[in-house]
């Protein structure tokens, strides 16, 4: 019998998007996986600073694959800075271990490093996984970022023996930063489509229900925004555009939580603006019904590295306004096709396309257009374009 390929994946904690993709990596007979967790958090309920609210998934983060929680030194309630995950422990993981690919998540905290140096002393392949985009990077200012920091990643990446690219932006980013072409590995972004798919078609059958239990007419066409109600999600401008469309068949439904939330409902109050509903968080399992109610999916942030939430919204087979700094939109959302991109914080542009997109075009044959993109943006495309590199 063949031997497997060891796979070892180092990740801070963990998180609701990534268990989903492991379970299915973990699923691949010639690969024995294990997941390296610097931190519990995510496990039990705690406050997430975006949602201004304690968080607690109702989906499993851990179960289906082999994993181990590394100890933290750092005596912290949640994960903050690049000092906040010190894990000693990782040199002895490794060493014990030995698989013949490390995949570390990111760069952002100080037992990443750590993994990466012990992991080139050990002759272990190392493959770097983030989602930093070419207009995320191109927007920073000043000499650090132009110059300095520049050469400084340009050396780090030069430590990786391969990279997973999530998108179009974020391999314009990595070719910037001097990584060759045959280091990169496509790895789409992805999320759950199976469970979202299948949810939210089922949803869709309690569309009429759905709209009486918010007090949403039957007969209204309704945008959706959903995040972290942040400023950088620009949530005030889908507000701005709905309302200066004056339409009474129009009906905005906002659903997440955050530091923004009471200036928002302040000014749909002060501006007396109707058809505005504010359902709160909703967690992983409820989501299907808020996309079942929608007929366009809205996200106008600026400086958004991907933005998951797209690829959820066209799982429930919606069309897609976003802005072109959503690292997401190039990938997803093609102009006049599934949708229509704008640049952030031009709410006259919005605006039209949210006018056009509901009252001129065929909005249900763009969200088909939707839901047969995403079907082909998953999580066993990158598994198997992994798989290929690693198999040469």
């Amino acid at each position: 019998m063949k031997k497997k390929l060891k796979v070892a994946i180092l990740v801070s904690h963990p998180i609701q998007y990534f268990s989903p993709m492991y379970r299915e990596f973990a699923s691949e007979e010639k690969v024995d996986l294990k997941v390296y967790y610097l931190s519990r958090q995510g496990l039990e309920a705690y406050h997430d600073k975006g949602f201004g609210a304690e968080v607690k998934w109702d989906i499993s983060l851990t179960d289906g694959f082999e994993h181990q929680f590394i100890k933290n030194i750092r005596k912290v309630n949640r994960i903050g800075g690049f000092f906040s995950l010190i894990n000693p422990g990782v040199v002895n993981a490794l060493r014990v271990d030995r698989p013949d690919l490390l995949i570390i998540h990111g760069n952002a905290y100080l037992s990443c490093i750590l993994a990466l140096l012990i992991a080139k002393v050990l002759k272990i392949k190392v493959a770097f996984y983030g989602d930093s985009n070419i207009k995320f990077y191109q927007r920073k200012k000043g000499l650090y970022y132009s110059g300095l920091r520049k050469k400084i990643m340009i050396f780090f990446y030069r430590l990786f023996d391969d990279f997973l690219v999530i998108g179009t932006m974020n391999r314009r980013y990595y070719k910037v930063h001097g990584v060759p072409e045959k280091k990169m590995i496509h790895f789409p972004f992805a999320v759950n489509n199976d469970f979202f798919i299948r949810e939210c078609l089922a949803a869709r059958e309690k569309k009429p229900v759905l709209k009486g239990h918010y007090n949403i007419s039957s007969q209204a066409k309704i945008v959706l925004f959903v995040s972290k109600l942040t400023p950088g999600k620009r949530t005030l401008d889908v507000v701005k555009a709905c309302s200066a469309l004056s339409s009474s068949d129009l009906y905005l439904v906002i659903t997440g939580s955050g530091p923004e939330k009471s200036t928002l409902e302040d000014f749909v109050d002060h501006h007396n603006i109707k058809n505005v509903v504010f359902t709160g968080f909703k967690n992983q399992t409820e989501l299907p019904e808020i996309f079942a109610l929608a007929d366009v999916f809205v996200f106008p942030a600026e400086k958004e590295s991907w933005g998951l939430i797209v690829n959820e919204a066209m799982c429930a087979g919606l069309p897609v306004i976003c802005s072109d700094e959503v690292g997401a939109a190039e990938d997803l959302v093609e102009h006049g096709v599934n949708g229509y991109l704008f640049s952030p914080g031009d709410i006259e542009s919005l605006k039209h396309n949210i006018y056009k997109l509901l009252f001129e075009d065929d909005h249900e044959k763009m969200g088909h257009e939707s839901l047969a993109k995403i079907k082909r943006w998953n999580y066993r495309v990158g598994i198997d374009c992994l798989m290929k590199t690693l198999l040469k």
